[in-house]
């Protein structure tokens, strides 16, 4: 993690695997997904390195099984990754809508607390 200022959080202070919310666990497997160890997202989120591995395992685990498929969203900056939004169905103009309704505008307003940040779609379908 080269020369960044790491937090420690003690172990009490940290989420159970239980306790997280659909977003950390999308935070948690975006970041892993992007390369980063067990111990880096462990220190920069303040979950336990067990939650991490757990959330992980139980993430591959669904991917790899086989015989369906999931559809998912996601949003990103040059910097920072949001949540992996699971999505339970087909993908149309109002449930985009509603999805950048949902968690788009959080993570803009996180990202780019100045307002100068700027949305950008890859014109697939339900965007048009």
């Amino acid at each position: 993690m080269s020369d960044k200022c790491i937090r420690s959080v003690p172990a009490a202070e940290m989420a159970c695997f239980e306790d997280l919310s659909d977003f950390e666990r999308g935070v948690i497997v975006g970041a892993r997904e992007m390369g980063h160890s067990i111990s880096e997202v462990a220190m920069k989120f303040g979950f336990s390195r067990k939650t991490i591995s757990r959330v992980y395992r139980e993430y591959r685990g669904t991917v790899q099984s086989g015989g369906a498929s999931v559809m998912v969203w996601d949003v990103c900056s040059w910097r920072d990754m949001g949540p992996l939004i699971r999505l339970e169905t087909t993908l149309t103009g109002d449930r985009y809508l509603s999805t950048l309704s949902d968690h788009l505008h959080s993570f803009m307003a996180i990202v780019n607390s100045d307002g100068l940040g700027q949305f950008q779609q890859d014109n697939a379908t339900p965007h048009a």
